[in-house]
């Protein structure tokens, strides 16, 4: 189970200045989080000078468990039933009714993309900050003699499914803009003032749309 405090008021995850990592990495996190059947990310290559899903891979990306599905607030029942809705995350909340928001910048990119697109689309998580950098595609790696070795790209990358992709070499957009001015790596009581005040605008823009 995962226990949330009865007064919160959203979940952030913070990607800004985030580069990125492994590629299964950022897959299962976003997996341990969406709803079941969710679809994560596409694969794609360049047939026919247009880029195509690569359908045997295709399946790969698809949620299939959810160990954080067991949601609760103060210690409560478990907000998903177990095997129902999947993930912790589903319609933008934390199963629970708290919204989900991820914090991105111009440095947020590659692994760390794909777990915010995902979140976005698959999630319905809000998107807050800056345009992110826009790598969008993943290489491989092979071992030469000498103690040499290759790097090349092998598939682009797209949030959402095949029918409704959207390619993250663009970048991902963020659903409300703010310009940070605080230093990402300086913990201080100035820059979580910030990161409250951009989230509460968030919440705010969110609310308005949603009474609108």
């Amino acid at each position: 189970a995962l226990p949330l405090p009865l007064d919160l008021r959203a979940v952030l995850f913070d990607l800004r200045d985030n580069d990125g990592g492994l590629l299964s990495a950022s897959v299962a996190s976003a997996r341990s989080l969406l709803p079941r059947g969710a679809h994560v990310l596409s694969l794609q290559k360049r047939r026919r000078g247009s880029l195509r899903t690569v359908r045997s891979f295709r399946r790969r990306w698809y949620h299939r468990a959810s160990p954080l599905g067991s949601c609760r607030r103060g210690g409560g029942r478990p907000a998903l039933p177990d095997g129902t809705a999947g993930g912790a995350l589903g319609s933008g909340s934390f199963g629970c009714g708290v919204p989900v928001i991820v914090l991105v910048n111009q440095q947020t990119a590659s692994a760390a993309e794909i777990f915010a697109a995902a979140l976005a689309h698959a999630g319905n998580a809000l998107v807050l900050g800056t345009q992110t950098f826009g790598k969008g595609t993943s290489q491989a790696f092979v071992h030469l003699p000498g103690g040499h070795g290759l790097t090349f790209t092998v598939y682009s990358l797209a949030a959402g499914a095949a029918s409704a992709s959207h390619p993250l070499n663009d970048g991902v957009a963020p659903h409300v803009r703010w310009q940070w001015w605080s230093a990402v790596s300086t913990a201080t009581a100035a820059a979580d003032r910030e990161i409250a005040l951009a989230a509460d605008a968030a919440l705010r823009a969110t609310s308005c749309s949603a009474a609108a």
